[in-house]
Order: C-alpha cells, then structure tokens, then sequence
C-alpha cells in the first residue's frame, strides 16, 4: 500500500514538474537586459516589463520585435477584451450610442495595430509611432464619451498606456 501511495505521488510530482516547465517561459540574461533596458526608457516601466516578460517571443526579439509584442498586447489586451466587454454591456443597454461608439473606436485601434504592424515591418517607425499615437487618441475619445467615470475606465488607460510604450518603443 505504501509502494502505491508513493508511486501515485512520483507521479504527480513528474506530472506537476514537466506542466511547469512546459509552460516556462525561458529568459536569458541578455534578453532580460534588453528588455529592462529598453522599458526603462519609458513612462510606464513596470507595465512595459510585466507586458513583455509575459510573451515568451520577447526572448530573443530586438527592440523593434519588442515593440510589434507591445502593439499586440494591445490587440489581444485592449481590442480583444475589451470589445468582448463591450458587446456584452450593449446586450444589456441596447439603446447606449455611446457604447455604440466605443465598440466602433475599438475598431479603429484595431486597424491602428494593424497599420503599426505593417510600418514596423516595413521600417516606417515614425508610421508606426503615428498610428500608435492615433490608437491612444480613439482610446481618450471612448472615455470621453461619458460624464464622469466611464465604465471603461480601466480598459481605456491600459489600451492608452500600452500604446504609449509602444509609441515610445518603436522610436528608439
């Protein structure tokens, strides 16, 4: 009975040892230092690090390949969730122009990303930066749409913030 416990436990333990490190996302100095680096450089250092250290292709990328990471940050982060957030708002307020209006804005930092990606691809870095700083704009303009605290509040900074790194990024 003992032999089975403990072979039972082995087990787990293998398992909970392999799902760790399949799931690692592996680091060297050198990236770290770029990375650190580079955030440095921006208004929002902690946000900059914790964003790029989550995506594992910031191991390795050079700062422009930092900069496409942060722009689909935003995608998945600010245009993804928030949209979904969105549209679940409007299910509930379906005669709510100015989520209406959101959810467009929202569409355009999508296209936004998308344009900063391709500039970033074909070198066009100040492009890029443009259409980051375009995306902070469509982000500010959601917001103002309410009186007061919107209920976006927080998607609408977080998009604004990651755009600014990315803005900040894409130039240096």
């Amino acid at each position: 009975m003992k032999s089975s416990v403990r072979l039972a436990s082995f087990v787990c333990l293998i398992h909970v040892v392999f799902l760790s490190i399949s799931h690692c996302r592996v680091f060297l100095p050198n990236d770290l230092r770029l990375i650190e680096h580079t955030c440095n450089k921006t208004p929002h250092r902690d946000l900059c690090v914790s964003a790029l250290t989550s995506d594992p292709e910031s191991a390795g990328a050079d700062v422009k390949g930092l900069a496409r990471i942060m722009a689909n940050v935003i995608l998945r982060k600010a245009t993804i969730d928030t949209q979904h957030k969105i549209e679940g708002m409007i299910a509930h307020n379906p005669g709510d122009q100015r989520l209406t209006k959101c959810r467009d804005d929202y569409k355009v930092i999508k296209t936004k990303i998308d344009s900063t990606n391709a500039s970033i691809t074909k070198h066009d870095y100040k492009s890029a930066e443009e259409s980051m700083n375009d995306a902070i704009a469509e982000a500010n303009i959601c917001e103002g749409r309410f009186p007061g605290r919107s209920p976006l509040i927080y998607e609408n900074k977080l998009e604004a913030d990651i755009a600014d790194l990315a803005a900040d990024i894409v130039i240096m």
